[in-house]
C-alpha cells in the first residue's frame, strides 16, 4: 500500500517545538531520480536558501558531513543521490525556512511501514454484514487519508488475486492432465497405425460391427456415470454448515443433462432462495431476529435435505456402474472369439477413442473455467469514500480552555482561602 503511494521522500519543517510532516502541503518538492547509497535513507537532509534562489543542501552520513549549492527547479546531483528541487514560490520557501528548519529525507520502505502502521486501526463494524472499518490518525489529514484509501485499493486486490488463485490452480491441473493425455493419445494413434500396416487389416469395420458399438455404448454409460458421481461430489463439498451463495449457484449449471436434474436442481434453487433471503434480512436485523432464525433452521434442513437426495442418488449410480461393468465384461469375453487381429485392432480403436474423449473433456472444461476466471468480479465494496477531515481528534480546542479556564478558577479560589486561613 505505502509502495503505491509513491511515498520515496519525505519533506518536514522542524519547528522549536513540533516537528510537521509537509505530505502534500510543502512549499518545495523533492523529485528522487537515484539513490546511489542506502544507508542514507532517513537521514535527515536539510534545506537552507541562500539567496539568489540558491539552496543548500547538507547532511552527515558515516560521520561525514556533505554540502551542495544549487539553484531552484534545477536537478541536484551528488555522489550519494541525484534530485529535482521544484518551488513555485521563492518568497513563500524563504519564509518557512526562515520560520523553521526545513529538510527531507529519502525513506526505507519497511522502516516507513512500520512507523505508519501503528496509527492504523481496522475495526469490525458489523460481524452479520461482514463490514469493516479502516481508520488512520495522524497530523496531516490528506496522508491520512490517502493511506486508507490505498490499504483498501490493496486489500481489494491481494482478495482478488487469492481468489483467482483457486480457479489458477484447477486451470494449471486441467492443462497438467492435457498435456499428459495429449502424449497418450498421440501414442495410440501411433500405435493403431502402426498395427493396421504391420496387419494389413485395413476394413475392420465390417467385423465385429455389433461389439464394437455395444462396448462404445456401454463405455459412454460408464463415462457419463462418473460423470455424474463427480458432479454429486463437487455438490456435496459445497454444502457446508455455512454455504456461500455464490458457490450454491454455480452448482445449478452442473446439473444441466444430468439423470437427476430435476430432483436436484428445484432444491438447490430453493436452498439458493433461501440464502439470498438470509442475506437480505442480515442488512437490517441481527442474528437474534425470529425470523432469521427461522430461516437458519430452514436452511440446515435443505441441505440435509439435499444431502440426503445424493445419497440416495450415489447409490443408484454405483449399482448402474456395477451393471454395466458387467455387461462390458461379458461383451469383451465375447471379443475372445474373434480373430486374434481383428480383437487388437478394436482395443487399440477404443483406446483412442476414450483417450480423445477425454482430451475434449479436458477442453470443455479448460474453457469453462478460463471464462469464469475472465468474468470474476470482487464482492467487496468502499461503502463509505475517506474524506480530507480538517477537524483535529486531539487537542480539543474547547476542551483544552474550558478545562485551564476551571483549573484557573479552582486555583485562584484555592489561593485566596490559604491566604485567608495563614492572616
Amino acid at each position: 500500500a505505502i509502495a503505491k503511494m509513491n511515498m520515496n521522500v519525505s519533506l518536514f519543517s522542524k519547528g522549536k517545538i513540533l516537528t510537521e510532516e509537509k505530505y502534500h502541503q510543502s512549499s518545495f518538492t523533492i523529485l528522487p531520480y537515484s539513490l546511489s547509497d542506502s544507508s542514507l535513507c532517513d537521514v535527515p537532509i536539510w534545506i537552507e536558501t541562500t539567496g539568489n534562489h540558491q539552496v543548500k543542501l547538507s547532511y552527515t552520513l558515516n560521520e561525514q558531513n556533505y554540502s551542495v549549492k544549487s539553484g531552484v527547479n534545477k536537478s541536484i546531483k551528488t555522489k550519494h543521490f541525484e534530485i529535482g528541487f521544484k518551488v513555485e514560490n521563492w518568497n513563500v520557501l524563504k519564509q518557512d525556512d526562515e520560520s523553521n528548519e526545513l529538510y527531507f529525507t529519502f525513506n526505507n520502505q519497511k522502516t516507513l511501514a512500520s512507523r505508519l502502521i501503528a496509527n492504523l486501526q481496522v475495526n469490525p463494524v458489523d460481524a452479520n454484514a461482514k463490514t469493516i472499518e479502516l481508520r488512520y490518525n495522524g497530523n496531516n489529514p490528506e496522508l491520512c487519508r490517502d493511506i486508507v484509501q490505498s490499504v483498501a485499493r490493496t486489500f481489494f486486490n491481494y482478495d482478488e488475486e487469492a481468489k483467482r488463485k483457486s480457479a489458477d490452480n484447477i486451470l494449471g491441473f486441467i492443462q497438467i492432465q492435457l498435456d499428459s493425455i495429449s502424449g497418450e493419445l498421440k501414442d495410440s494413434k501411433d500405435s493403431l497405425t502402426d498395427f493396421q500396416r504391420k496387419s494389413h487389416l485395413n476394413d475392420p469395420e465390417n467385423e465385429g460391427g455389433n461389439l464394437t458399438q455395444d462396448i462404445d455404448k456401454y463405455q459412454d454409460l460408464l463415462f457419463e456415470l462418473e460423470n455424474e458421481l463427480a458432479t454429486l461430489k463437487t455438490v456435496n463439498s459445497k454444502l457446508r454448515s455455512e454455504p456461500n451463495r455464490l458457490d450454491i449457484y454455480r452448482l445449478i449449471p452442473e446439473m444441466l443433462g444430468k439423470s437427476f436434474e430435476l430432483s436436484l436442481t428445484k432444491q438447490i434453487t430453493d436452498l439458493n432462495l433461501l440464502l439470498e433471503r438470509k442475506e437480505e434480512l442480515l442488512t437490517n436485523v441481527t442474528e437474534n431476529n425470529s425470523e432469521l432464525k427461522n430461516l437458519n433452521l430452514r436452511i440446515q434442513s435443505k441441505i440435509q435435505s439435499i444431502r440426503r437426495s445424493v445419497e440416495v442418488i450415489q447409490e443408484r449410480i454405483l449399482e448402474q456402474a456395477k451393471v454395466i461393468k458387467g455387461k462390458i465384461g461379458i461383451v469383451e469375453g465375447e471379443y475372445l472369439k474373434m480373430p486374434q487381429k481383428k480383437m487388437e485392432y478394436n482395443r487399440l480403436k477404443s483406446l483412442q477413442d476414450l483417450n480423445e474423449k477425454y482430451y475434449t473433456l479436458l477442453t470443455e472444461k479448460k474453457i469453462m473455467y478460463s471464462i469464469s476466471n475472465a468474468g470474476y468480479t470482487s464482492n467487496n465494496r468502499v461503502l463509505n469514500e475517506a474524506s480530507l477531515n480538517f477537524t483535529p481528534v486531539s487537542p480539543n480546542r474547547k476542551l483544552v480552555y474550558a478545562g485551564f479556564i476551571f483549573i484557573g478558577f479552582v486555583s485562584g479560589f484555592a489561593f485566596l482561602f490559604f491566604k485567608y486561613v495563614t492572616f
